[in-house]
């Protein structure tokens, strides 16, 4: 849970996240994600279906998105370190560098 965001804006975070990742990564370390944190894609597809575009350059679409919901810069990045908190130990090294550096 991030400070200051209601369920709906985390749902949205999350997906906007995992969105962009699943843009930027292979699709096998993708899976290996979304095998690690079950949701992943869904949380992807649901926030696409909430307005997040389709097709994402980097982090600032993300951001200029999420911005429109309220929630902040900061609390986008509270919600990357969570997310690799709670991949760490279950995906390869080469998958969470590959995973952050999707979201740089």
């Amino acid at each position: 849970a991030i400070p200051g965001l209601t369920q709906a804006q985390q749902i949205l975070g999350l997906g906007s996240v995992f969105g962009l990742a699943k843009q930027k990564m292979p699709a096998d370390q993708f899976a290996e994600v979304n095998n690690a944190l079950p949701g992943a894609d869904a949380l992807a597809a649901e926030a696409t279906s909430k307005g997040l575009p389709k097709e994402l350059g980097d982090m600032k679409d993300v951001s200029k998105s999420l911005g429109k919901s309220g929630v902040t810069p900061t609390q986008i990045g509270q919600t990357i370190t969570v997310l690799g908190d709670q991949m760490a130990g279950k995906v390869s090294p080469s998958t969470a560098n590959s995973f952050f550096n999707a979201l740089r």
